[in-house]
């Protein structure tokens, strides 16, 4: 009995498709897109993960297939000067993202490595630290 509930929930997790408004919408927004990986986010939102030109993204749509937003891979230099400031020295960064927003919002994530700790921040475009 474990090993059906194991290959079931297996199989929902790799096999999963979004409804059609969503998947329609995903590939008009990102038609490049290949690898793509879908886990639904809550009872009304969907996550692709996805990649183009060999880096990882992820986008949210609704279940009407509205976008909500895409997390784009940054470098160091793609942040806002308060930001890079926010970051010391000896801090070790796992994984830099710009967060476009559907009303246009721009946030900037970033996983920082203290030690054997594990920080994730959030920024708005302006440098003021919104979740960390």
């Amino acid at each position: 009995m474990d090993k059906l509930m194991f290959l079931g929930l297996f199989i929902l997790l790799h096999y999963f498709s979004p409804p059609g408004l969503v998947l329609e919408a995903f590939k008009q927004k990102f038609p490049s897109a290949v690898q793509i990986k879908w886990s639904k986010e809550n009872a009304h939102e969907y996550e692709a993960e996805f990649k183009m030109n060999t880096l990882s993204y992820s986008a949210n749509f609704n279940d009407k297939g509205i976008w909500l937003e895409t997390e784009s891979p940054i470098g160091l230099d793609g942040l806002p000067d308060p930001i890079k400031k926010s970051v010391g020295p000896k801090d070790r960064i796992n994984r830099l993202y710009k967060i476009e927003k559907a009303d246009g919002t721009i946030h900037f994530e970033i996983e920082i490595q203290k030690g054997s700790r594990v920080l994730e921040k959030i920024y708005d475009q302006n440098g003021l630290e919104i979740r960390s």
